[in-house]
């Protein structure tokens, strides 16, 4: 009997954790386009929660599919940076930098090191990238015309990728 609650404790436990995750990667998500609106319109937390909220309702599908994209773009990077960061450090240290007793340990060292640190600079650049993406993209759909008159070239690109976004350009290219 004691096994069964330790299991259903376990299971609810995880079950818990699930749902924490979830709600945490709901609110960077959120908070991530609250504070774009506030960078750009200079509004209050809560008049860009607002904002954030209304868009999202009318396109929450332009957004999530812009965050997965950016976001699955950024992990494979991040990956092939990391990877080719250790495998250049590797060779470097293992045929080049260190020989002797210590080879092992400085190889290892220098690997984890440049593998870290590749990695990191990589993911900090494309997020970088995402952060001018979700700017842009959030100016186009709470602001078209600002948009247009600021950068006519983008903002065609933003009408003819995602005409249902704003439906009053969509009918009409001379807004």
């Amino acid at each position: 009997m004691r096994h069964s609650r330790r299991g259903i404790a376990a299971v609810l436990a995880i079950i818990a954790m699930i749902l924490l995750v979830v709600i945490e990667a709901l609110l960077r998500f959120f908070n991530k386009n609250v504070f774009v609106i506030v960078a750009l319109y200079g509004d209050s937390y809560c008049q860009a929660a607002k904002k954030a909220k209304a868009l999202l309702h009318t396109n929450a599908f332009s957004l999530v599919m812009q965050h997965n994209v950016v976001t699955s773009i950024i992990s494979a990077v991040f990956l092939v940076a990391a990877a080719t960061c250790g495998v250049g450090a590797y060779l470097l240290s293992a045929h080049v930098l260190f020989t002797g007793d210590d080879q092992f340990t400085h190889v290892v060292l220098t690997t984890a090191v440049c593998t870290g640190v590749g990695g990191f600079v990589v993911a900090s650049a494309f997020t970088i990238a995402d952060a001018g993406a979700t700017t842009l993209l959030i100016a186009f759909l709470l602001a078209p015309h600002q948009l247009r008159a600021t950068d006519p070239t983008r903002f065609e690109q933003y009408r003819l990728a995602m005409p249902e976004a704003v439906p009053a350009l969509a009918a009409s290219s001379n807004v």
